[in-house]
Formats: C-alpha cells, sequence, structure tokens
C-alpha cells in the first residue's frame, strides 16, 4: 500500500482504494505466449482492475518512522482484444477436433461463448513507512516498503458450444497459489487525513494449475510458465 505516512503520536488506521494497472509479463497480450492458451505462456493478458485495502500503523518508539500491517484485494479482468483473438483461435481449434473425431468435414460448430476469468490478489504485508520532509501547508511527503505473502485466486473459465443440435460445456478450475510479495511506494498526506499515493507491487511468481472438467470426466492441466504478477498502484485513502 502507499496510501499512507508521516510520523503519528500514536497507532492509525485508513482505508483506501484505488486504480491497478497490469505491468510486465501480468498486462501481455501476445497470443502466443498467453497462459491461458499456450501450454507454456508466460503472459496474464490482465487489463485495469481496482484496487481496495485497509492497515493498521504504528511509530517505533521514539522515531518517527512508522511500521505497518495492511491486507489489500485486487480484481483484474481479461484484455478485450486478447479476448477476441482466443475466441477466434479456441472456436477454430474446436471444430477441426470435433470434424476430425466425427469424420465429417462438414460438422459446424453452431454456437461457441467463452466465459473469461478474473483474477483475484489478496496480499498481506508487513513494513516500514518513513516520512521524508514536510512540504507546508500541513502537507507532507513520504516513501515506504513493505514485505509479505499473496493469495491468487482466478475465476473459473468457462466454454459453451453447440455442434449437431447438443450443448456442451467445458470449465477450467484453477487452483489457489501462495506467493512472496513485496511493494515499494511514495505519497503525500494532507491536513492529517487525506492520502494520496502510488505503488509498484509483485505478487510472486508461480505456475497457474487447475482442472479441466467437460461433462463428468476431468484432468489435470498445468496452463503456464511462471506468471509473474506485477502492478501499478493509484490510491486515495482516509487516515483515522
Amino acid at each position: 500500500m502507499t496510501l499512507f505516512a508521516t510520523a503519528v503520536s500514536s497507532q492509525s488506521a485508513a482505508v483506501y482504494g484505488g486504480l491497478a494497472v497490469p505491468t510486465g509479463n501480468f498486462g501481455g497480450t501476445n497470443l502466443y505466449r498467453n497462459a491461458l492458451s499456450s501450454d507454456y505462456g508466460d503472459q496474464g493478458g490482465a487489463t485495469f482492475g481496482f484496487n481496495i485495502g485497509a492497515r493498521y500503523m504504528r511509530p517505533f518508539p521514539d522515531s518517527k518512522v512508522n511500521w505497518f500491517l495492511s491486507v489489500d484485494f485486487f480484481c483484474n479482468g481479461y484484455d478485450s482484444d486478447l479476448k477476441d483473438a482466443i475466441g477466434t483461435w479456441a472456436h477454430y481449434q474446436l471444430e477441426q477436433s470435433i470434424r476430425k473425431a466425427q469424420g465429417n468435414n462438414t460438422l459446424k460448430v453452431e454456437y461457441f461463448e467463452i466465459e473469461y476469468p478474473y483474477y483475484y490478489n489478496i496480499p498481506f504485508m508487513a513494513g516500514i513507512n518513513c516520512p521524508i520532509f514536510d512540504l507546508g501547508q500541513n502537507c507532507s511527503f513520504w516513501i515506504e516498503v513493505g514485505l509479505g505473502a499473496n493469495f491468487r485466486k482466478l475465476k473459473d473459465m468457462r466454454i459453451t458450444f453447440e455442434c449437431d443440435n447438443e450443448q456442451f460445456e467445458s470449465k477450467f478450475s484453477f487452483d489457489e497459489s501462495l506467493a512472496f510479495a513485496y511493494q515499494i511506494g511514495a505519497g503525500l498526506k494532507f491536513k492529517d487525513h487525506f492520502l494520496i499515493g502510488a505503488g509498484l507491487y509483485n505478487l510472486g511468481a508461480d505456475i497457474i494449475k487447475g482442472k479441466v472438467i467437460s461433462g463428468d470426466n476431468w484432468n489435470e492441466s498445468q496452463t503456464t510458465e511462471n506468471l509473474i504478477t506485477t502492478m501499478l498502484c493509484v490510491r486515495l485513502g482516509w487516515l483515522f
């Protein structure tokens, strides 16, 4: 988190929210490197999302430096252009597979729909927040760093299609994961309560795993290389 600072004489709490912008491979939109469409993809295809969070902060004894504990929630959707590309590619691959299996080159997939996943990230952090200088007019500047763990979950991905007057559905159910995470940030505090800040988050690198479920059958699936989740956050908050 990046939303608070300057010395406090006693314990404080804050709530905040803002924009979460995916960076690096997490926001990469190359179809052939995508984590969900390639066996060994390393790009997430994430789009702009939101962040909300809260923290508890307290100064070290006889110091202006504060320690803090925080929890955040990030939600990022899927890039719309990448959705179109994956949909076209998956429709073609599915139709070719059905024709080959049935020995009928005239079969068509009449209805085809993909429900794409969302990325949910919940990092828990501990860190230090250091006021750097006073800008006057009840405004101060600070920097901070935090370390912790991130819990990640992807919403299920569903594919529904109709062929030869029969409807089918497949579901990709993703496993939860836990990874080391850290963040650095800086910001301003106004009139003792209003907060504005920006921060860079690295929420860890891990492999997306899960189950592909079709009817009553399922099989384990490893769908990606290590996907590194990184984000830039810009937020507003209120210090109590």
